[in-house]
């Protein structure tokens, strides 16, 4: 519709949706560490083609047929935006009863002496949760030579990816034991919350 009626516009309008998405996929294809929220930029383009579409199609609608069914294709969207924010608030970071369920398993289960990591975030949620700002950071690159520098056993607090960002579970050492896990029963953009524990005795 928008390209029968004005080729430029329609064309950068395309290209500023469509080029940082396609960079992203180039970047990660070439082994670059690259991340969804990366792709912000684009969204200008898709909500000035949705908007421009969205316009056209109502506006066809409601000569052809009247308002109510016109209205139906932006209730559609508008609605699928509502659904979308619901699921990414509840599902990430602001799921805090995961976080509580997880660190309360942590301080059931820990010994005195034993180690907290913990990756950014949860670094500070397990800090509010345990009591305690003995909770040390965790490298999101975390090796086995990073593992067997510590002497006595760990705990590691670490969010479980979703299908859409990168499995945090490969960029951990193999020897940890992954001793609970805490599902927040949402898509995106994390889907859990795992409870490791490192024992350097073996």
């Amino acid at each position: 519709w928008l390209w029968g009626r004005d080729a430029r516009l329609a064309a950068l309008l395309g290209a500023a949706a469509l080029v940082p998405v396609a960079a992203l996929v180039v970047l990660g294809w070439l082994g670059a560490t690259v991340h969804t929220r990366y792709a912000c930029p684009s969204m200008y383009g898709w909500l000035l083609l949705a908007a421009i579409g969205l316009t056209a199609i109502y506006d066809k609608l409601r000569r052809d047929a009247g308002f109510a069914l016109a209205a139906t294709a932006p209730a559609i969207v508008l609605a699928s935006v509502l659904v979308s924010n619901l699921i990414y608030y509840t599902g990430g970071y602001g799921h805090r009863e995961r976080w509580r369920e997880a660190a309360g398993y942590i301080q059931r289960h820990r010994v005195e002496g034993e180690l907290v990591l913990a990756d950014f975030v949860p670094l500070h949620i397990a800090r509010y949760y345990l009591g305690t700002d003995d909770v040390h950071p965790l490298r999101f690159a975390f090796t086995e030579e990073d593992l067997a520098g510590y002497e006595a056993p760990a705990w590691l607090l670490v969010h479980g990816s979703a299908p859409t960002m990168i499995d945090r579970d490969e960029a951990l050492p193999a020897s940890l034991d992954l001793r609970a896990y805490f599902s927040h029963r949402t898509y995106q953009p994390y889907s859990s919350v795992h409870v490791y524990f490192f024992d350097p005795d073996g």
